[in-house]
């Protein structure tokens, strides 16, 4: 899970605009935990189901291979978990709930 959360947090500042907040939220209830990851985007991300897809990027032109939501999907799914991955306005919201 440390491959996955450090992921997210990575992904958060690189795609933020620069000096912009990311926010971090650990919330535990009865017998869930969640993460969640906000961090502001400046371009509408089309298909965001797909970013859970091997090769798939928000950005075409962005570094990486487009591997990590992948990963780290795939990963939250051995530990029974789950990843939700969601636009609101102008943030983007990577939610893991174990």
């Amino acid at each position: 899970m440390e491959t996955v959360f450090t992921n997210l947090i990575e992904n958060s500042i690189r795609y933020s605009p620069e000096n912009s907040t990311v926010q971090i939220l650990i919330k535990s209830e009865k017998n869930t935990f969640s993460v969640t990851c906000i961090n502001p985007i400046t371009t509408k991300i089309e298909n965001i189901d797909n970013l859970t897809s091997e090769f798939k990027k928000s950005y075409e032109l962005s570094s990486g291979l487009g591997m990590g939501l992948w990963i780290c999907d795939q990963i939250v799914k051995l530990h029974a978990g789950k990843l939700t991955l969601s636009q609101q306005g102008d943030s983007f919201i990577a939610r893991v709930l174990l």
